[in-house]
């Protein structure tokens, strides 16, 4: 997307000036790596026998603030059969460090909330 965008911008900063001077577009944004497989094979060797190895048993990820766009960065990211982690990230200055945390427990709760209904139905 950068090389076809670039195309168009010849001055990146005069760019960027004049794009810090508009209102956001969006609030937050939303990454997600899904969930990823821990071990790189079955974990079997050629011969069918158990094979130790490495695996990944939890991984994170974040998003850096964005000066021109969404003011929130939700990463999320998680190990098939583990933890899902999500992570938020905002530019100092732009979001209060009191709505950045209440923005954090609110999604906490709610996140908690979807899972214990998920429980249920698969209980």
């Amino acid at each position: 997307m950068i090389g076809f965008v670039s195309r168009g911008v010849s001055d990146w900063r005069r760019q960027l000036r004049e794009e810090v001077k508009r209102p956001r577009k969006s609030s937050w944004v939303v990454s997600n790596l899904g969930a990823m497989e821990g071990k790189p094979s079955d974990g079997l060797s050629e011969e069918g026998q158990e094979e130790d190895g490495w695996s990944i048993t939890r991984m994170s990820m974040t998003l850096c603030a964005n000066g021109v766009a969404s003011a929130f960065g939700i990463a999320v990211a998680s190990v098939k059969g583990g933890d899902l982690v999500v992570s938020v990230s905002w530019q100092e200055g732009v979001v209060d460090e009191k709505v950045g945390d209440a923005f954090v427990v609110a999604m906490e709760r709610w996140l908690r909330l979807v899972a214990e209904r998920q429980r249920r139905r698969e209980g």
